[in-house]
């Protein structure tokens, strides 16, 4: 995780307008706070309803701040010039918030409900959950198509833009 933050902080230092550098500022956030729940996750105890629930809060967090790092990057690709790039992270962002933001998401807000409400919240999709694994593979793929197409198509043109 502390790879991924840097790498974050990072591309934060790009100038690719107001709406950019506000949703990098809510990504940076969530790479943080992933990273202090990588660490939280090495140790081994009874979280209570509120951790639980932050926990939560976070974990939804970090799907909607995943969604807006892929639309950031096509911000970035589209003020750099970088057209297919910038339409490689349009489809990784429609895979994103279709295959993970919503399902997975509305299992998150559905947990919250539950512990704020006092009761369990346990989903078994049971053997056809093992049928979706694939799916879940397809916008992780598309993430690192659209990181690479993104690099070779910034290296054919960084002289033009000044990129270092």
């Amino acid at each position: 995780m502390l790879l991924i933050t840097t790498a974050v902080f990072r591309l934060a230092t790009f100038d690719a307008g107001d709406r950019y550098r506000f949703s990098m500022t809510v990504v940076r956030t969530a790479a943080v706070l992933a990273t202090f729940r990588a660490l939280q996750a090495h140790f081994i105890y009874e979280a209570g309803p509120v951790l639980s629930a932050v926990l939560t809060i976070v974990g939804f967090f970090n799907l909607v701040a995943t969604v807006m790092f892929c639309r950031c990057m096509r911000w970035l690709a589209e003020t750099l010039g970088l057209t297919r790039s910038a339409a490689s992270w349009r489809v990784t962002t429609i895979l994103f918030f279709w295959i993970y933001l919503v399902p997975i998401g509305l299992l998150h807000l559905t947990s919250l409900a539950s512990r704020i409400g006092g009761s369990g919240f346990h989903f078994d999709a049971g053997p056809a959950g093992l049928l979706l694994l694939p799916v879940f593979f397809v916008p992780l793929v598309h993430l690192f198509l659209s990181t690479s197409r993104m690099k070779r198509e910034a290296e054919g043109t960084a002289p033009a833009h000044g990129i270092p």
